[in-house]
């Protein structure tokens, strides 16, 4: 890439970032650079094929890379998103939050006029999720799936086939497009969708839900917490004194008691985690 072109690049990146810095005024946006390490203490030698990221405006410093990684904006795959999102879809609720001193980014889209599933009666709001950091805590990624609008209670829903990463290395950040995948991952949220309401009908034993509850994310406490609370979508039940359990119970409560953890970094891992768990339970169970 000749000086021009590397002009114009930089050029359509800062409209970028004025542009959803306008859009996101109360988000702090780290300002990502990369710097040449050094080592020795007189006389000082540059280390071949290693800089550092560090944000210019606070100093704090995100990780080591090699040369071939690709510095990509929080505000660029923000920017993306807010392109992709077929007109069909609605107006989409946003939500922009920074993690470990702006290295690590999600980005969420709401879509309220998306109300096409439902499990026993309870309305949903389909979700996309996007991620992006520049410590190599997450790669560049997107994941849709479904919120289940009860009360404060989010369930989600992931499968493989409806995510999609890329490192900042080579000719595959490049080519990270979303386009056409927000309109495909609704036929993937669909498939989803059936599964629940499989679980919703699968009974299980009080062994195979122990075994269940103990496969989850959670420390021995919070599973114990897990088994007690109060579902919001089952009349109050607990996951303990329901007297026929079920699959989509074990959902529920796990789903719900994310809600007890205070850090919302890692809420949405454990959201992310617990259907694919839940899923190769079930396999084993009825298979």
């Amino acid at each position: 890439m000749n000086g021009k072109d590397l002009l114009e690049k930089q050029k359509i990146r800062e409209d970028i970032v004025q542009e959803i810095h306008e859009k996101f005024p109360d988000i702090v946006w780290p300002v990502p650079i990369l710097e040449p390490i050094f080592f020795g203490r007189f006389d000082k030698t540059p280390v071949i094929d290693r800089h550092l990221v560090l944000d210019k405006t606070t100093g704090n410093q995100f990780d080591v890379v090699s040369s071939q990684y690709s510095l990509i904006y929080h505000e660029e795959v923000l920017s993306n998103l807010l392109k992709a999102i077929p007109e069909e879809f609605g107006e989409p609720d946003i939500k922009a939050m920074m993690f470990k001193s702006g290295a690590r980014a999600t980005f969420i889209a709401a879509f309220p006029e998306l109300k096409q599933f439902e499990v026993q009666g309870s309305e949903t709001e389909v979700e996309f999720r996007l991620r992006n950091s520049y410590d190599r805590s997450a790669y560049l990624n997107y994941s849709a799936g479904v919120k289940e609008l009860v009360c404060t209670n989010g369930l989600r829903a992931f499968r493989e086939k409806d995510r999609n990463s890329a490192k900042h290395i080579g000719e595959k950040i490049t080519s990270f497009h979303l386009g056409d995948k927000l309109k495909a991952s609704l036929e993937n949220i669909s498939d989803s969708h059936k599964i629940w309401l499989g679980w919703a009908k699968m009974k299980i034993s009080e062994s195979e839900k122990i075994t269940v509850v103990e496969a989850l994310p959670y420390s021995a406490n919070e599973q114990e917490r897990l088994l007690e609370l109060p579902l919001i979508n089952h009349s109050g039940v607990s996951l303990k004194d329901m007297k026929e359990p079920t699959m989509w119970g074990v959902f529920s409560a796990a789903t719900q008691m994310v809600h007890e953890i205070k850090s919302e970094e890692r809420k949405f891992d454990i959201e992310e985690k617990v259907p694919d768990i839940l899923k190769r339970a079930a396999d084993k169970i009825t298979g």
